[in-house]
């Protein structure tokens, strides 16, 4: 999405969302390091708004200690979406953690108000080197890239 000053438009019009719910119609969001899709019948809130999807890459919102001991001397990404609270509908974020990890799996933990890392998602990352992941609200959030799958009964939680 661009503006008409060249730059990147990170918020979706409440219009485009009230036009796609209930219908199965994907839309994609093209926000140039990253993009967004959101299908039409996961929009499920009744009070739908403008909504800022921008994602903020390679943060450090999340304390460095917390990352590291459930990381396990895996690589990391943070990232932080500028959005406060739940989207109203899941969304799918695809952004590139490296070619390097092509088969590996982007584990994704969301930072809770207790300083906790809770397991989200995880997605296969692709030969060009992107992953794309679950979302239905925004927050601190910590990509762990590793060979395994973590699910919710495998994976650490960090008090």
């Amino acid at each position: 999405m661009k503006k008409e000053n060249g730059q990147i438009a990170t918020v979706v019009p409440v219009e485009i969302l009230e036009t796609a719910k209930g219908k199965d119609i994907t839309i994609v969001l093209n926000m140039g390091e990253y993009s967004w899709s959101i299908n039409g019948k996961n929009i499920n809130a009744s009070d739908l708004s403008d909504i800022n999807l921008e994602v903020k890459m390679d943060t450090s919102a999340i304390p460095s200690a917390t990352v590291k001991a459930l990381a396990d001397g895996k690589p990391t990404r943070q990232l932080s979406l500028t959005h406060n609270g739940n989207f109203g509908f899941k969304a799918t974020l695809t952004v590139n953690v490296g070619s390097v990890y092509e088969g590996e799996y982007g584990n994704l933990y969301y930072h809770d108000s207790n300083g906790r890392l809770i397991f989200m998602h995880a997605g296969k990352i692709q030969k060009d080197g992107s992953v794309s992941i679950d979302f239905s609200h925004a927050s601190d959030y910590v990509i762990v890239i590793s060979e395994e799958e973590h699910t919710l009964t495998t994976s650490p939680i960090t008090d």
